[in-house]
């Protein structure tokens, strides 16, 4: 495992690579990773959002509340921790 091509951007670490660097520094993934982290939840926000604002009455009340619940507490911790807007 070289980590120096981890942190350089060179090589993507695998699932299990990202759970043994979880195991061996003691510090939670979005915690390592936190651009990343910060990165992923912007883009579910912003597909949530969408997804939203395209849904129909068709697309059902349970999907359109789990979208709603989904984009509020994505936006809270957007907010909140990023001092993000959206």
């Amino acid at each position: 495992m070289n980590i120096s091509r981890y942190e350089s951007g060179i090589r993507e670490p695998s699932l299990k690579i990202l759970i043994c660097y979880e195991v061996i520094f003691g510090v939670l993934l979005k915690q390592l990773f936190r651009g990343l982290y910060q990165n992923v939840e912007k883009e579910i926000l912003t597909r949530a959002q969408e997804m939203l604002s395209n849904s129909s009455v068709d697309s059902g009340a349970q999907k359109i509340e789990a979208l709603k619940s989904l984009t509020e507490k994505l936006a809270l911790r957007a907010e909140t921790n990023y001092g993000d807007r959206k």
